[in-house]
């Protein structure tokens, strides 16, 4: 089978940090070619046009298209369309997926069968943050997922929001993301009294990142010792029109501050050390559909703290293989996560069921299983 993404991320080290998406892309990838499969990956929106191998994935960079009678988002997608229709012809695709993220895939009529994987919608995300929602945006998602054959959410939740805001009725299955198990394995504990709470991902607004700084704060007035370790690419907060670190950074009390490391964005294989010395991992997104960092952290057998919504809950069930604390109550999650840390022996049985939880239920192996069997369904 000759499988096709669009993205706007992957991971590699020629291109800038990736997200979620890119993760995924990258994961589905590897494990696909490995059993046999033929992937491209259609990396659109770049700079320029451009094709090269990574491995044995094939990567077609599609810049962006410039047009003088129709806006540049527009002529772009038009552009996808045909460079996507060429590859079909020429290189015999049999399925295209793209995730919901801008509706990449907007005028995307294809003789072969086309998928959405609600990754999560800006129109999503909107609605989760209350943030104004481009009408644009919104038109370009929905035309998307118009265009889809069958649609596929990383959560039940993600399917059920999706659902109401664009109204569509097309077919849709849950399959959760999954990871590696073999290559997040726990590494040698810790060694050190102090405890150490490790928070990575990209530093944005909707990831709950500006909550971390004041649950640090409470944190320190009860466990001086305890520091703190951020690791993730920066960015411009859109409401204040600056770093993103910067803010977090002014929001740390001058003491609590003497505590905190940022590092920005690191290899995979530096961020598993990282975490193999972390003593627990806290994670404070107000807005998601599954979250990769999550199983990432509990595969390596660390206690993961996080704030409670319904798509976590999907993954983590409280007290046995995480913990979930209430957003925007810092004073009370900073308790909790004391609490944990303070208990040892609760940490290493709660690390080794969420090891098990991964293993079970989203080890990357079974889900691209399930991917298969699906994609054969439509083909």
């Amino acid at each position: 089978m000759h499988i096709g993404y669009l993205t706007t991320e992957y991971h590699h080290s020629k291109l800038p940090p990736a997200g979620g998406i890119g993760t995924f892309v990258k994961n589905m990838a590897i494990k696909l070619i490995d059993l046999g499969h033929k992937v491209t990956i259609f990396l659109c929106l770049q700079d320029k046009d451009y094709t090269w191998q990574d491995g044995a994935i094939d990567i077609v960079q599609i810049g962006h298209s410039k047009n003088s009678i129709i806006p540049n988002f527009i002529a772009s997608r038009f552009k996808i369309k045909n460079v996507l229709n060429k590859y079909i012809h020429n290189y015999n695709i049999d399925i295209i997926e793209s995730p919901d993220w801008e509706g990449l895939h907007a005028f995307c009529n294809l003789k072969i069968p086309l998928v959405t994987r609600l990754h999560g919608s800006v129109t999503y995300f909107s609605f989760l943050t209350k943030n104004k929602l481009p009408r644009v945006v919104h038109f370009l998602e929905k035309k998307g997922i118009r265009n889809s054959e069958h649609l596929i959410g990383v959560t039940e939740y993600a399917v059920t929001i999706t659902q109401q805001l664009f109204k569509h009725k097309k077919k849709t299955s849950i399959i959760y993301c999954g990871i590696d198990v073999s290559k997040f394995q726990p590494l040698p504990l810790n060694k050190t009294n102090t405890p150490l709470i490790l928070h990575f991902g990209t530093l944005t607004r909707k990831k709950g990142v500006l909550d971390i700084p004041h649950i640090f704060n409470e944190i320190h007035k009860i466990s001086p010792d305890c520091k703190l370790l951020l690791l993730g690419k920066d960015t411009i907060d859109k409401i204040e029109k600056r770093s993103t670190w910067a803010i977090m950074e002014n929001n740390f009390s001058p003491n609590a501050l003497q505590k905190v490391s940022y590092l920005g964005a690191v290899p995979q294989e530096v961020l598993k050390e990282y975490l193999a010395q972390a003593t627990a991992c806290i994670f404070t997104s107000k807005a998601e559909t599954f979250g990769l960092v999550t199983i990432e952290s509990m595969a390596m057998e660390k206690p993961v703290i996080i704030y409670d919504f319904p798509w976590v809950r999907e993954i983590i069930t409280h007290q046995e293989d995480g913990i979930l604390i209430q957003s925007d109550d810092f004073k009370s999650s900073a308790e909790v996560i004391l609490n944990t840390l303070n208990d040892s022996s609760k940490m290493q049985l709660m690390g080794q069921k969420a090891r098990r939880t991964v293993a079970n239920r989203f080890n990357i192996n079974d889900k691209v299983l399930e991917n298969l069997n699906f994609y054969e369904t439509l083909i």
